[in-house]
C-alpha cells in the first residue's frame, strides 16, 4: 500500500487482523487481512552515526509493541 501510514495494528483475541491508518489524502481507513506483515525498514535515524536512511525512526517497531 503506497503512500499509506499505518497507525495501529488491529488485534482480536491476541491475533493481528488488520490495520488502521491514513491514506495520502489524510482520510482514515481500516484494512482487514488474514495476515499482517510489517516490513518497515530500520531505525538507523535514531543514532548519531549510521549507514542507512536517516528517516528510519523505528516506527514500525513501535507499532508492533503496542
Amino acid at each position: 500500500m503506497e503512500r499509506w501510514t499505518a497507525l495501529r495494528i488491529l488485534v482480536d483475541s491476541g491475533r493481528a487482523v488488520g490495520l488502521w491508518g491514513v491514506n495520502s489524502r489524510g482520510e482514515s481507513e481500516i484494512v482487514f487481512a488474514r495476515a499482517v506483515i510489517l516490513a518497515t525498514g530500520g531505525a538507523a535515524g535514531l543514532y548519531r552515526r549510521f549507514l542507512g536512511d536517516p528517516g528510519g525512526l523505528g516506527l514500525g517497531h513501535a507499532l508492533a509493541t503496542e
